[in-house]
């Protein structure tokens, strides 16, 4: 039997939790909003928004389609599963 894991208490918008529309919809995802600088290189500073959800929030996820999180637009560039159920959508701002 699979083990089945509710996630919403990692999520959670009274905790942690951000709320994003996905895709124009009505209804908030909820997930954890990371826009921290990082730099790879010495020489370069860079920023690389991404917001981590569970992957049950938004079936059917694909990249390029927007995503909206506290009034700024973002396009999901690319996503990675980790294989728990937890998706990772890496965000380009609009």
């Amino acid at each position: 039997m699979p083990f089945v894991e509710d996630l919403a208490p990692f999520f959670d918008p009274a905790e942690f939790g951000t709320a994003a529309l996905y895709d124009g919809a009505s209804s908030p995802i909820y997930g954890i909003f990371d826009n921290a600088h990082y730099a790879p290189f010495q020489e370069v500073d860079d920023v690389a928004p991404r917001f981590i959800c569970a992957s049950s929030a938004v079936p059917g996820v694909v990249a390029d389609k927007a995503l909206v999180i506290n009034s700024v637009s973002y396009k999901v560039k690319s996503i990675q599963s980790d294989g728990t159920g937890v998706l990772e959508l890496f965000l380009e701002k609009q």
